[in-house]
């Protein structure tokens, strides 16, 4: 189990890191929404809390993995992660389908990394759950 946590925490660390880039709109302008650009904040804002919410769990938790493997503390983790892929999915849909090139580009890939360590991860967990339960 201890050899999937750096990819536990590599998901934790681009949720942060994503939220900031949203957040601080860094990375995405929205410019492709036209004279509707605006309208995205307040739900890209509550999605960035949320984001890095989760973000921060799954860094706290992972690390907390490493020092003491505890049952509870891997539940909880598995639970961050699978709401990770599941806050992740709307945003990559919402690019897929309405984005201008450049940027679509940017959010795919971002939102599809996320998605696809965070399925390893889970795995990772679930598995390490199955031994520990002497499975």
């Amino acid at each position: 189990m201890k050899r999937y946590i750096a990819i536990i925490l590599i998901v934790g660390l681009l949720s942060i890191a994503t939220s900031l880039l949203y957040g601080f709109r860094l990375w995405f302008t929205f410019d492709f929404m036209g004279p509707e650009q605006g309208s995205e904040r307040t739900s890209v804002g509550i999605w960035t809390v949320i984001n890095l919410l989760l973000g921060l769990f799954v860094c706290a938790l992972s690390i907390d993995q490493l020092r003491r493997m505890s049952d509870f503390s891997m539940k909880l983790l598995l639970a961050c992660v699978n709401a990770i892929v599941f806050i992740h999915i709307a945003p990559l849909c919402l690019w897929l389908a309405f984005a201008a090139s450049d940027e679509r580009l940017r959010g795919i890939s971002l939102h599809l990394v996320v998605c696809l360590l965070s399925l390893v991860s889970i795995y990772a967990l679930l598995r390490a759950m199955n031994r520990a339960r002497g499975g």
